[in-house]
């Protein structure tokens, strides 16, 4: 069985998801697992997961 979660609560989505798909400005920026999401270093994915909102600043 396939379900889609939308949350920004990323330790909900850790325990829950077997992938977890990231959106930013209306493009995919990432698709993964959630340890694949842990070690990404893309500042935009950096900044959300971390909170560091300077990140996505940056990246932009």
């Amino acid at each position: 069985m396939t379900g889609l979660m939308i949350t920004h609560n990323m330790e909900s989505a850790y325990r829950i998801a077997d992938r977890i798909g990231m959106l930013y400005e209306g493009r995919v920026r990432f698709v993964g697992t959630p340890d694949e999401i842990r070690a990404c270093d893309d500042p935009v994915v950096r900044g959300f997961i971390e909170g560091r909102p300077e990140l996505l600043e940056k990246a932009s």
